[in-house]
């Protein structure tokens, strides 16, 4: 499936100049992701964290083989289904609950329908958050 590649924001840029007015590089990128961009999707996957250890930050990859439907069922994906795609972004991880103790960081996608989640432990012991749902909001690239 063929995507067309988003281009990443221009944060070497300021975003505006000392009267508020937005730089060029961000106006046209701020476009792009408004007017041109509007493929987004919000995609619902079971995942089973492992655990993390104690006051650190990991980064996790996450194969997608399964998703969830509007109406809650698990449905096991086809090798030529593509959910996530290299050229994607990755907006927003929700995750479902709150597990005291975990953060979630960023995550961007690696290949196709392989995700890397970073999560976060701020306490002084390992942490293992439970098996869930975890929802995805994806700009398509």
């Amino acid at each position: 499936m063929s995507h067309k590649v988003f281009q990443d924001p221009p944060i070497d840029v300021q975003f505006a100049d000392k009267n508020g007015i937005i730089n060029y590089p961000w106006e046209r990128w701020l476009f792009d992701i408004t007017a041109v961009q509007t493929d987004i999707r919000i995609v619902e996957i079971p995942i089973n964290p492992a655990s993390v250890a104690a006051n650190t930050t990991v980064e996790q990859t996450i194969t997608i083989t399964q998703v969830i439907d509007h109406d809650g069922n698990t449905i096991t994906i086809g090798a030529n289904v593509v959910v996530v795609d290299v050229g994607d972004i990755i907006l927003q991880v929700i995750k479902p609950t709150n597990t005291a103790g975990i953060a979630i960081g960023q995550a961007r996608v690696d290949t196709k329908n392989k995700i890397e989640l970073q999560l976060i432990n701020t306490t002084a012991g390992a942490l293992d958050p439970a098996s869930e749902n975890y929802k995805f909001v994806v700009l398509k690239g």
